[in-house]
């Protein structure tokens, strides 16, 4: 169940009620009122929010702020740029967090780039990679302090480049970021693959449990 539109994730759109989050946002309160959602018994929610990395970037600020070590009008060091990162996702997270005292949680993958998004060109595709690895290596660790396991990107959805393969453009050719239904296949099957083993181990998942991409 979709909440809302990716840019307004890095907002507070939510307030701690202790066993649940309250979504305040008023469109996002359309879809949901709370996390959990109320009068379900779940066993998992799967959470798909905090690895989409075309929302940051995509940025045109990335035209003039360049990533260290790429060149640019001003130069980010590694330390700002994860700043900027904790920025955009802590959110999510701390939404995860609040999900996660009474629900386990785990997240699925999101698509990685795709070569011919407007960004890259307009970026460059090195500097797009760089500052997709970066975000993802970030998210990643932040979501392995918290003890929640990720159902990573399938490897066979990926060029040898890490743009995402063109077979699993989205259908409506002016989407240019999201996945289309095959992606989704893929990636349900490996959602369905975790939560039949997290079963097997009674719904408890080792700390820093991940599932492996490939």
């Amino acid at each position: 169940n979709a909440l809302g539109r990716g840019h307004k994730m890095r907002s507070r759109f939510f307030e701690d009620r202790g066993d649940h989050a309250e979504i305040i946002d008023v469109d996002f309160r359309k879809r949901l009122d709370r996390l959990p959602p109320a009068g379900g018994d779940y066993d998992w929610i799967g959470f798909s929010g905090p690895l989409n990395t075309a929302r940051f970037w995509r940025s045109q600020d990335f035209q003039v702020f360049a990533p260290y070590p790429f060149k640019g009008e001003q130069v980010l060091s590694l330390n700002a740029l994860t700043a900027a990162i904790e920025g955009d996702v802590r959110c999510i997270l701390d939404l995860i967090g609040i999900i996660k005292r009474s629900v386990p949680v785990f997240v699925i993958d999101a698509p990685w780039p795709f070569a011919d998004h407007p960004a890259v060109a307009s970026i460059g595709a090195d500097r797009v990679g760089y500052l997709h690895r970066v975000y993802r290596k970030h998210v990643l660790s932040e979501l392995s302090k918290m003890n929640v396991p990720v159902v990573e990107l399938d490897s066979s959805c990926v060029d040898s480049e890490g743009f995402m393969k063109k077979q699993f453009r989205h259908e409506n050719p002016n989407d240019i970021y999201h996945a289309n239904a095959e992606f989704g296949r893929i990636m349900l099957k490996k959602a369905i693959a975790f939560l039949a083993g997290a079963a097997e181990r009674g719904l408890a998942v080792a700390d820093g449990d991940r599932l492996a991409s490939g």
